[in-house]
This record gives C-alpha cells, structure tokens and sequence, in this order.
C-alpha cells in the first residue's frame, strides 16, 4: 500500500510539473495565482471537514494553532506555511526559464537539505553510507547544473529551444524551491506527529491562502486582468490545482509512517515519468548527461537505502 501510494504522489507530482511547463510555454507568468487556488481549496475543504467531525478548525491541540501556544510553536508553524508557499512560487517560477527535465532532477536537491535538517532538529542519527548515499546523488546533480551552464554559453546545444542564458538561472531557482520544499516537509513532518493531519492541513491551508494571495495580488494583479485567458490554461490550471491538492492529501500519509527522508528518496521514481514527459509531450532534447545524472541519483539512493532507515 505505501508502494502504491508512492507512485500516486509521483505521478501526481509529474501532473503539476507537467501543467506548469505546458503554462510556461503559453505565456503564463502567474506562478503565484497557482498556489494561491490551491491553498484555498486545501483550506475551504479541510476546515470544513474539521468543522463536520465536530472539531474546531482555527483550533488545533496540541499547541499548534492555539490561543495559548508558545511562540516556539509559532514559529514552527509559520516556517511551515512560508516556506512551503514560497517554495510552490519558486519553482513553478522556474519553469519560465528552463525546461522540465531540469527542474525535476535538481529538485532532488531537497534531499540532502532533509537529512542535514532531520539531523538537527529530529534528532536523526546517519551512517558514513548514508552519507555515501547522499553525496553521490548531489554529485548527479551538479552534473545537471554544469550541462546547462553550458548549454547557456552555447558550447552544447540547449534541451529546449529559447531562454538561453537563463537556463542557469532557471536552475537556480529550483534550488531554492528544494531547499524550502525541505524546510517545509521537516516542519509538515513534526507538526503531523503531535496533531491530526487533517487539523494541520487545515491551518496550513488558512494560512498560506492569506500569504499566497497578498503576494498574487501584488505581483500578479495586472498579469490576471490582461491575460488571455482560454479553455486550456483554464483545464491546465485545474490539473495542477487537483495534482498538488492530492499530494497534500497523501504525503501526511507517508510522513506518518516513515519521515521525510524517506519520502523525498522514494518519489525520484517522479524523475522517470517526468523525463518521459518531457520527451514525449513537450518534445525536449535530453543530452547524454541527463542519463549520467540519473543514474547516479539512483546509485545513491540505493547506497543510502542499503543501510535502512537511520
């Protein structure tokens, strides 16, 4: 069942990849009105659920949304909401300047952001082959990022065609969106463990609908009013909308039963399903080091998981 619902999230996760890169290519530049929808559903659908198991949605035990938490708590919970919506920002940003098949691998840099913060705040213990692990599949990834850098300068054909030179800032974004995915899985995992995950999801959807949409409406509100609009950006908005409102749903699942750890090595599976999609729909040109890179990043998840969980 857990393999299962791995593969759910991945494919998943290549559903709001995939709508982002084809938004992207249409002109989009509202990565913020995303989030944004996606907060309000998770919101307006868990408060309610909350508020019909007969529990109070603005309040939830434990000491993470109430009245009287300590700032501690506090804090902990609004990293949570910061950084997972400026993560959501961040990378779908990113797709604007480079393609799909980049932006899915350098996100596994989120990885080795999860085990340094679950080494310091969880507690987590990690062997030398853990490490091993770890540092093997980073060595994948700068690979990537020295292919692009390179395709930015012209001395290898780009993937895609456009953007150029922006290729590597495209990567860089998608750095800081894997290391604020990390931040927010650590907090998304130690707040799931002392309350209910509906509760949690509940206040995560409150607050980072409040935040993402004073964003949309600063950065975005001329963007919405003079865009566009037709019958496909509208069906791919949907389609990321559903994609990550189902990865909401089911990652605490997960984080329940293992650690976020464990979560971000087991969906590279996504890499896979990603890279075909870009290949097959969106018609990328992969170089040769995007197969290196892969499977070195399989290499180290194979070291790492050869010790167990820590």
């Amino acid at each position: 069942l857990m393999w299962v619902t791995l593969q759910i999230v991945s494919l998943c996760l290549v559903g709001t990849s995939g709508s982002s890169a084809l938004l992207a290519r249409r002109g989009w530049t509202m990565p913020m009105l995303q989030s944004f929808l996606t907060y309000l559903c998770i919101g307006v659908f868990y408060s309610g659920l909350v508020l019909y198991r007969g529990q109070d949605a603005s309040g939830i035990r434990g000491g993470v949304m109430t009245s009287g938490m300590d700032a501690r708590m506090i804090g902990v919970f609004l990293a949570f909401a910061i950084s997972d919506v400026e993560a959501n920002f961040t990378i779908v940003k990113a797709y604007q300047f480079t393609n799909l098949t980049s932006v899915t691998l350098l996100d596994c840099f989120t990885i080795p952001c999860v085990v340094c913060l679950s080494a310091v705040f969880l507690g987590a213990r990690y062997t030398w082959v853990h490490g091993a692990g770890v540092v093997t599949a980073v060595a994948g990834l700068i690979l990537l990022v020295y292919t692009d850098l390179k395709a930015a300068e012209g001395e290898v054909p780009p993937p895609s065609p456009g953007n150029g030179g922006k290729r590597v800032l495209g990567d860089v974004l998608t750095l800081v969106a894997a290391t604020l995915y990390a931040v927010s899985n650590i907090m998304q995992e130690h707040l799931t463990g002392i309350d209910d995950w509906r509760k949690v999801l509940a206040g995560l959807g409150i607050a980072a609908s409040g935040i993402s949409g004073l964003q949309c409406l600063f950065l975005e509100y001329d963007s919405i009013a003079f865009y566009p609009w037709s019958f496909v950006d509208l069906l791919l908005l949907s389609s990321y909308v559903a994609c990550l409102f189902a990865i909401y749903t089911l990652v605490p699942q997960i984080l329940m039963l293992s650690g976020a750890t464990f979560l971000n090595l087991s969906l590279l599976t996504s890499d896979f399903w990603a890279v075909l999609f870009g290949v097959t729909v969106l018609k990328e040109t992969v170089q040769w080091t995007y197969f290196v890179s892969f499977a070195a990043t399989v290499a180290g998840i194979v070291i790492y998981h050869s010790k167990g969980e820590p």
